[in-house]
């Protein structure tokens, strides 16, 4: 029986999962929306791996850790660039960005007919910001992903000077 080397970012155990499908686990349920049983199908589909629902949470909840501290960078900044004064209105449709990202927990709701606990939701928002923001300066959202998931985390940079 030969035994292959276990890929970076795969955690210790009887089954691990590398970075590129708790990357894909990750983006499908805070991108796309997609609620975690049909996650696990997916990816089972997709992949041939059956991760647990469980798995799939507990990659939700370590990905949202290690984008701790891109998270109060993300709202340092935007605290400190600029400040939008026009109210925050989540349902309409808006051509502002920042609150076209807050509509995601009403279109998972919708989805799914209900929000998670508040710790999940405040992980997805925590996520979904990293990655959003990813997006804004050329990065994709995938490989920003895997590497938060290896523990080297994507962060903004300084502003530059007007």
């Amino acid at each position: 029986m030969h035994t292959a080397a276990r890929p970076e970012g795969a955690r210790p155990g009887a089954v691990g999962y590398g970075p590129n499908l708790q990357a894909f686990a990750v983006y499908l349920m805070v991108v796309h929306f997609i609620p975690v049983h049909r996650c696990v199908e997916l990816l089972a589909s997709l992949t041939g791996a059956v991760p647990s629902v469980g798995f799939v949470h507990g990659v939700l909840t370590r990905a949202a850790g290690v984008l701790t501290e891109v998270d109060k960078r993300i709202h340092t900044l935007a605290y400190a660039v600029c400040c939008d004064e026009t109210p925050l209105r989540v349902g309409p449709r808006t051509p502002n960005q920042a609150e076209r990202d807050l509509r995601p927990a009403k279109v998972q709701q919708n989805i799914s007919g209900r929000l998670t606990i508040e710790k999940r939701t405040k992980d997805r928002y925590r996520i979904r910001g990293s990655l959003s923001t990813a997006g804004k300066h050329g990065r994709n959202m995938i490989e920003a992903l895997r590497e938060a998931i290896r523990g080297h985390p994507w962060m903004p940079p300084d502003p530059t000077p007007a």
